[in-house]
């Protein structure tokens, strides 16, 4: 039986199940990995200190000092993406090595926001959807606040960090446009110069081969939809019932 989840990513985990003398595949569950450098994905950081000029550096940097405000947004075109997530890890690699510890809060874009189609080369500060452009914090009324990860003292170029928890998971589950965003913001106070910087998807050869994408990565867990489920079962109930068949996943 084939599921829903079709994508050039999907790895098929196959399982079977016996009902009334019937074997019948279990919804397979599958991953699927979507970069920022797929379909409408995109990545940019703004500043409190030109707000309103747009960047396009080779890096991301996500910094909360004197010296300025910086918030990264990363977009992930979610079109590929079929069935319900049933877990999501954000990845994202690191472009230079870090002499100090850096917090970096995580917040979504609130599904259906008109700003969701931002593009690298025009937003900036006064523009960006969610900035709230007197202070460090995006507005509460436009983000969803999902939780924060910590660049350590010897994180090197070329490391990875990565996020995961319930409320991504709910974030991408929640999505109706097919495009989600991510915000990053430093949260450390300002006394504390923090700051830390991203590769972007656009960066090629700034670092040695490492077998990874520069791009910010979702890698999602999905089952069927329930009501695709259901439907399968009952088409292959009606057409094979009394008989013993084994369906691959």
């Amino acid at each position: 039986m084939k599921t829903f989840l079709q994508t050039s990513h999907s790895l098929m985990a196959k399982c079977m199940v016996v009902v009334a003398g019937l074997v019948v595949a279990a919804p397979a569950l599958g991953t699927t990995i979507i970069t920022t450098a797929d379909g409408s994905g995109g990545d940019a950081d703004i500043r409190d200190t030109a707000p309103n000029t747009n960047y396009d550096q080779p890096y991301m940097e996500v910094r909360h000092n004197k010296f300025a405000i910086r918030h990264g947004y990363l977009r992930w075109d979610l079109s590929s993406l079929s069935g319900t997530a049933t877990s999501v890890e954000m990845s994202i690699m690191v472009a230079f090595a870090q002499n100090v510890p850096a917090n970096v809060d995580i917040y979504g874009l609130n599904d259906g926001n008109p700003g969701e189609g931002w593009t690298e080369n025009t937003i900036t500060w006064n523009n960006a959807p969610g900035n709230d452009t007197s202070g460090n914090d995006p507005l509460p009324a436009e983000v969803t606040y999902l939780g924060t990860m910590t660049a350590g003292v010897g994180t090197a170029a070329g490391n990875i960090l990565t996020f995961s928890n319930a409320a991504l998971t709910n974030l991408i589950n929640a999505d109706t446009d097919n495009q989600v965003t991510l915000i990053l913001v430093n949260p450390d106070p300002t006394g504390d110069d923090t700051s830390v910087q991203f590769m972007r998807k656009e960066d090629t050869d700034t670092l040695p081969s490492t077998g990874l994408t520069y791009a910010a990565t979702l890698t999602i867990e999905t089952v069927p939809e329930p009501a695709g489920i259901a439907l399968l079962s009952l088409g292959l109930l009606g057409a094979l019932v009394r008989r013993r068949v084994i369906l691959p996943c």
